[in-house]
């Protein structure tokens, strides 16, 4: 463990300029994780693959991801190609697809196709491409495009509309030549934004030839395009949302995981981090990865030069982020940003009204919204009226058409939201949609009023009105003669996991809120999570009144109904959703359970809440991946249900003894490994079994590069008073935990 008095000797774990191309310093994303993998799978087996469209706003972490991403796929034997598109590549189509040929020419020669890079066919291509020549003798040009590349760049024609069918006829020659699916990752998907003619062309060629993958990452602006662009064809493409870290755990991590890897074992307690140094930074940073990075790079500076002690946020910590955004930037030719600060306390505060619009609502819908939670508390609606001529006037918000959005970029709005919290005034340019923001609003109304009062977070899709009672009833009536699991997938997943929630009683009372204006339908449910259930619901409904009145005087309406929900039986719920024939809803429960399991295990460090989802998962064992198989396998022999524990591992190895060579060696050790440690509990006398799986093991990890063997965890046998004792080894290198163990039963069969 390094002491206070190292920390200046050692480099600054947070790197808020780099994305993390490190898989031990990625943080979170566990559920898109999952379907990256899915979809690198399918890719390896189906006729043609489900590309994927990673979409988020900037700094969010979506380059990360990516880089994590070619990882995964590198490990499951794809011909990585990455390519980070830029403005010129928008330019022509000779110039984007020049750059996708070179990209993939370059990446299958590195890999052995075409005798290597430094074989005749890429040596020739290389001669075409960098002097415009057409060699005579092209007995070593396996491809055209290359030569009509040539040819438009020496005459200067490069606006020429290049075939599509040439194209195609090479990339089958590429792919003809390495023995490996082949997946694109493009980086800054925003260039193409412009250019409708480029994302065409793209799907054109790449949908009509098998054994290739698209990975493109843009903001969510980039899908719009692709909307139009694809449609029908999207459906070739998965969207994953890259957001901001919901989850305060992944903050934390975000903020530990870094100090550990540098060798401090319990910054926690080293540097006084509590859950409040945590909260207030998920706060500060919105739950963006690189603003918290950022944040704990100064923090960790002024550790090492003495300065603080701690972690603790406070003003000087805020003037270093300032600082380091205006070293970035020239702050005086940045008008808006001059206006801002020149904004006193009041006025920020009036600015953190309009700080969701982003040219989506107009200024009697956000004066609505002020009203409704507020009163006129902070201004009546003359005076709101002239604050917001005055930001017109400065030049920091504007309209179009009536709708309202700030004037400044991505910049302005980082600078104006740290120069904001100086002044003790939270600003999020977070943009949502309006049920979004209303909901956002409508929560945080209820709980600065009550605690324990949660959302069910279901919400209307296309305005339809959720009838929740009739959903619960059509899912549990057998006489329907339609599959009622096809429809509402989102609303059905949360209702499953809202009943195993309640498992233990038969009815819930939930708080049913409707609103409607011209602007806005939306519906929201809320229920009570403790024992006084029944004064909280009055409570409740008291301060629900409040929002109704203020909705009436300004001509919409609010409804406020009590209902009394039945709970769906977990075990009957399951049967329903291993029969159903929503495959999509059935995998989202299924990760769904997965994720929950792995964070009470891994983070909670909770057995008890982790073997619940393990054994509802084990309900499911006929849809679930190999991998999952393993991990709620181990789970059961943390549990000592050996008899589960082992039908999972067995099928594991089964999976792959179906296989000539494993995809992944390290999994299919993993469970060699667990099975062996599971005989060794279950039956000492047969101590022979144990080392024969655990030599498997040893056999299958070997060719494992090192930097790819780490696991989360696995049991590590000992012997104790001539008994064999297991203890829980976390990060740890699979190879050196089996050799100990298979001395530790050598051992112990000897003796």
């Amino acid at each position: 463990m390094l002491d206070k008095k190292d920390i200046s000797k050692i480099h600054n774990p947070y790197d808020f300029s780099n994305p993390i191309s490190d898989e031990n310093l990625f943080i979170g994303r566990k559920q898109e994780l999952q379907e990256i993998d899915y979809y690198l799978n399918h890719a390896k087996t189906a006729p043609r693959p489900i590309n994927i469209a990673l979409l988020g706003i900037r700094a969010a972490g979506k380059t990360s991801f990516l880089n994590i991403s070619e990882i995964k796929a590198i490990k499951k034997d794809f011909c990585t190609v990455r390519i980070n598109l830029d403005e010129d590549d928008s330019k022509t189509l000779l110039n984007f697809f020049f750059k996708i040929f070179d990209s993939i020419l370059l990446s299958v020669c590195e890999q052995g196709a075409f005798n290597g890079i430094s074989g005749e066919t890429y040596q020739t291509y290389l001669e075409i491409v960098s002097t415009y020549n057409i060699p005579k003798e092209k007995i070593f040009c396996n491809f055209l495009f290359p030569l009509q590349y040539a040819k438009a760049m020496s005459s200067g024609n490069r606006d020429m509309q290049f075939s599509d069918n040439i194209f195609i006829r090479d990339l089958k020659t590429i792919t003809s030549a390495i023995d490996k699916p082949i997946v694109l990752i493009i980086d800054e998907g925003n260039v193409l934004i412009t250019s409708r003619i480029h994302l065409e062309k793209l799907r054109n060629i790449f949908m009509n030839i098998p054994r290739f993958m698209i990975i493109i990452a843009g903001t969510k602006e980039l899908f719009p395009i692709m909307d139009d662009v694809f449609s029908p064809i999207i459906r070739q493409f998965k969207k994953i949302i890259i957001s901001e870290f919901k989850d305060i755990n992944e903050t934390e991590d975000c903020i530990i995981k870094p100090l550990k890897n540098i060798g401090i074992s319990n910054p926690e307690e080293q540097f006084e981090i509590d859950n409040d140094d945590i909260i207030n930074i998920h706060k500060l940073s919105g739950g963006k990865p690189y603003e918290i990075q950022l944040i704990c790079h100064f923090l960790f500076h002024r550790i090492q030069q003495k300065i603080v002690k701690n972690f603790k946020l406070n003003l000087a910590l805020l003037e270093d982020v300032l600082n380091e955004l205006e070293s970035t930037q020239d702050i005086s030719s940045r008008p808006i940003l001059t206006s801002i600060k020149k904004l006193n306390q009041n006025q920020l505060k009036f600015l953190s009204t309009f700080s969701f619009v982003d040219g989506s609502y107009n200024l009697n819908i956000i004066w609505a919204l002020e009203y409704i939670f507020n009163n006129n508390n902070n201004w009546n609606k003359s005076t709101f009226k002239k604050e917001y001529d005055n930001f017109i006037k400065a030049g920091i918000i504007k309209t179009k058409n009536k709708l309202i959005s700030f004037c400044g970029d991505d910049f302005d709005k980082i600078y104006a939201k740290y120069y904001a919290r100086e002044q003790k005034v939270n600003i999020d340019f977070k943009h949502y949609s309006i049920t979004g923001y209303w909901q956002t609003l409508l929560d945080s109304f209820i709980n600065s009023g009550l605690r324990n009062v949660n959302n069910l977070y279901i919400r209307n899709v296309f305005g339809k009105e959720i009838l929740l009672k009739e959903i619960i009833h059509n899912i549990t009536d057998k006489k329907q003669e339609k599959d009622s699991l096809l429809e509402n997938v989102g609303s059905i997943e949360r209702i499953y996991f809202f009943m195993l929630d309640f498992k233990d009683r038969k009815r819930i009372p939930i708080i049913e809120t409707n609103i409607k204006f011209p602007w806005i339908s939306a519906q929201n449910f809320y229920y009570i999570n403790n024992s006084e259930r029944a004064n909280n619901i009055k409570e409740l409904i008291s301060l629900l009144e409040l929002v109704k009145k203020r909705v009436i005087k300004l001509g919409g309406i609010f409804k406020i109904e009590k209902i009394e929900l039945p709970i769906i039986p977990i075990k009957k719920f399951v049967e329903i959703i291993k029969t159903t024939e929503n495959q999509k809803l059935r995998r989202m429960i299924i990760i769904e359970h997965l994720l929950k399991m792995l964070k009470e295990y891994l983070v909670q460090n909770n057995l008890g809440k982790a073997i619940v989802h393990a054994e509802l998962l084990y309900n499911y064992r006929k849809f679930l991946e190999i991998s999952h198989k393993n991990n709620i396998g181990y789970l059961f022999l943390a549990n000592n249900n050996l008899e589960i524990a082992r039908d999972l591992f067995n099928s594991v190895i089964k999976e792959f003894d179906k296989k000539k060579e494993s995809d992944d060696k390290i999994l299919l050790a993993l469970s060699y490994y667990n099975l062996g440690i599971l005989e060794s509990k279950d039956n000492k006398d047969n101590i022979n079994n144990s080392i024969s799986l655990i030599k498997k093991c040893i056999k299958k990890i070997k060719s494992v590069r090192q930097e790819d063997r780490n696991v989360d965890c696995v049991f590590s046998p000992s012997i104790v008073d001539n008994e064999l004792s297991y203890s829980e080894k976390k990060n740890i290198d699979l190879l050196e935990i089996s050799k100990d163990a298979l001395e530790v039963l050598k051992s112990f069969k000897s003796h």
